[in-house]
This record gives structure tokens, C-alpha cells and sequence, in this order.
């Protein structure tokens, strides 16, 4: 169990979204971590990523969802990649669009 890196946090009318690495949820490995927080408490929580290591860096609320800004070891050229996924927070945590540069 452990989380890591520098939290990042995004406001949307009464939800703040948090974003880091964990390594207590999902596979034994580090994954991108997304909390939704309504009114101090933890709302939904989901972890994002594959094979290797993924950690949220940051996140912005944009129009109904939350475009999450991340790096990936799991997709992408190989090494570490940039990862931009965007969810819908206030209906379903599936990540609609996700794309991957590196």
C-alpha cells in the first residue's frame, strides 16, 4: 500500500477531483489514482493504468468531465509517455477519449 507524487486537485461546482499514484488499489504497481470529493468526503474513487507505472500530474475540469493529465510506462513509444485522458465525473468514470504521446 502506498500513494505517491504531488497531488493534484481541479474544482467543478461542488466537487473537488483529486490525482497522484497509488499502489493500494488496482494492480501491485503504481496506477494513475482520480478521487472525487463532495463536501470533504470521498465520493468515487477509480485507478487508471496497465502494466507498468502511470501517476495523475494534473487535472483540469472541462465543460461535464475532468481531462486528467498524466504519464504512462504502459502505452505509448516506450520509456515514460504523456498520457491526456478525459472522464466524465458526474455520470460514468470510463475514460471517454485518451490519448498518448511520447
Amino acid at each position: 500500500m502506498g500513494f505517491k507524487g504531488g497531488w493534484e486537485r481541479g474544482c467543478y461546482p461542488s466537487y473537488i477531483f483529486v490525482g497522484g499514484a497509488t499502489r493500494s488499489a488496482g494492480a501491485e504497481i503504481w496506477d494513475a489514482l482520480k478521487l472525487n470529493l463532495n463536501d470533504g468526503s470521498v465520493e468515487f474513487s477509480k485507478t487508471y493504468g496497465g502494466l507498468a507505472e502511470e501517476e495523475v500530474r494534473s487535472l483540469m475540469p472541462r465543460g461535464s468531465g475532468v481531462m486528467v493529465l498524466a504519464y504512462t510506462k504502459s502505452w505509448g513509444a516506450g520509456g515514460t509517455d504523456f498520457w491526456a485522458f478525459y472522464t466524465r465525473p458526474l455520470t460514468v468514470e470510463a475514460v471517454m477519449t485518451s490519448h498518448i504521446w511520447g
